[in-house]
């Protein structure tokens, strides 16, 4: 396992891992803005996924099976009976190009890893352009195959963080927290964050879980950018901007809150969910900008 570091020349500092693309920290002015473990043995479990590039399929996979084109695919249960995240969270990559500010690393899957069709090459890039992190995940298959990326990490700007979302729906969740197939107004919810509000994990509308683990869905034609975090204590605001369509909210590590762009969870088991097939020889690609500001 290598770690790399990019910085912008100005205070800002991103260590990424080959193993799994982790980001492994993000500094501003020397003071980390995102939960880590303290080694990096501890990355080789990497429990909690922190700051993982995760996928195929990021999120949950009902019952852990789909059907594409009339066939059906198992995948390992992982996560009370479902599918969560799948392998490139724990994945050596290959590094391909180093810059000052720049990191692109390459992994090729093979047809059937852990139950997936397709080889597929997938590209991970993580820029730093003056106080904005942009990180790009691409992919290509040679077969019809589903394809749901997103990264995984916990952001800790302050104690006093408050996040806003431009998101006027969710899905609602069952008890293991997949999807029933709703699709929710967050008028009169725990999940109406359009305007900022401080994670309250003691809310007795949340799940089973006691804290937030939701899929929340951006407006039509969202104004970028579509989430804000801020630490007033700290003087500091992170803005997200995605081409995803939803944004999972986990609060259950007490270390940070995870903010996952993708697409739906459960969506091939759900046909009226936005589709997450990805055709033979079509390009996949997944770009998130995170803009740092010091107030």
């Amino acid at each position: 396992m290598n770690c790399y570091t990019i910085s912008n020349g100005a205070g800002l500092e991103v260590k990424v891992l080959d193993r799994g693309c982790i980001i492994r920290d993000i500094t501003i002015d020397g003071r980390s803005i995102v939960a880590t473990h303290e080694t990096l043995e501890e990355y080789e479990k990497n429990f909690g996924f922190y700051g993982a590039f995760v996928g195929r399929f990021g999120n949950r996979i009902l019952n852990a099976e789909f059907e594409l084109n009339g066939k059906k695919y198992k995948l390992p249960e992982n996560d009370h009976g479902n599918h969560l995240h799948g392998v490139l969270c724990k994945t050596e990559f290959e590094l391909k190009e180093q810059t000052d500010n720049k990191l692109v690393f390459t992994y090729h899957s093979p047809d059937g890893e852990e139950g997936y069709p397709g080889n597929v090459d997938f590209t991970a890039t993580y820029l730093l352009e003056g106080d904005t992190l942009t990180t790009l995940y691409e992919a290509v298959s040679d077969q019809d195959t589903i394809l749901n990326l997103t990264n995984h990490t916990y952001w800790k700007l302050g104690e006093d963080q408050t996040l806003q979302l431009n998101a006027d729906r969710y899905l609602e969740g069952d008890e293991k927290t997949c999807p029933t197939g709703n699709v929710l107004s967050v008028d009169g919810t725990v999940y109406d964050f359009r305007q900022a509000k401080k994670i309250d994990n003691k809310d007795p509308e949340l799940s089973m879980y006691h804290c937030f683990d939701n899929c929340i869905v951006f407006e039509d034609n969202a104004a970028a950018p579509q989430a804000t975090v801020v630490s007033e204590e700290n003087k500091l605001k992170m803005e997200l901007t995605t081409n995803q369509v939803s944004i999972q909210v986990f609060s259950g590590n007490p270390n940070g809150l995870a903010l996952e762009p993708e697409a739906y969870p459960c969506a091939p088991n759900f046909p009226q969910f936005p589709s997450t097939v990805v055709k033979a020889g079509e390009k996949y690609e997944y770009k998130t900008s995170y803009k740092f500001t010091r107030l």
